[in-house]
């Protein structure tokens, strides 16, 4: 069975990759996101992706393995202060997210992320609810999983 908290930790830190510029958040928006002062229109605001895990099947149901391939759906949602700064965050997400191929993880690196497929890039949309408004895009992805063969002698 594939661990998906190691998974959200490994996407969480492809995410990150260091850099203080791209907010991230696990499955809430990160504590900096946002407007800088707490509330709308006071400071600037902070753009920011939040990474969630959807659930997970077999990749071919069809096929009868005692150990699967995991089909493992995510969503990222990505917001900013303009459009332009919520597709700048966007853009920096579905990038970075791209260098999980081939990627391990789990006790012993015992799991591999051997495909991606994006079902839905999200279109930027505004968002009215406060002054100013704030603008927002929501992917979804699928990151298949297979288990490391370990080759023996």
């Amino acid at each position: 069975m594939i661990d998906t908290g190691h998974m959200t930790v490994l996407l969480l830190n492809t995410l990150a990759l260091g850099d203080p510029q791209l907010l991230v958040g696990d499955g809430v928006a990160p504590r900096d996101g946002g407007w800088t002062e707490g509330t709308p229109n006071t400071g600037s605001f902070s753009a920011y992706t939040v990474l969630n895990f959807v659930g997970a099947a077999p990749a071919h149901p069809d096929i009868d393995k005692a150990d699967p391939e995991w089909a493992t759906r995510w969503s990222m949602s990505h917001s900013g202060g303009s459009r332009a700064q919520a597709d700048w965050v966007a853009t920096q997400a579905r990038t970075r997210i791209l260098t999980a191929l081939k990627a391990t993880f789990g006790d012993d690196d015992t799991f591999k992320i051997i495909g991606i497929v994006w079902t839905t890039l999200g279109g930027m949309s505004r968002n009215d609810q406060v002054d100013p408004p704030y603008w927002n895009s929501s992917d979804s992805l699928i990151l298949t999983v297979s288990r490391v063969r370990i080759s023996t002698p």
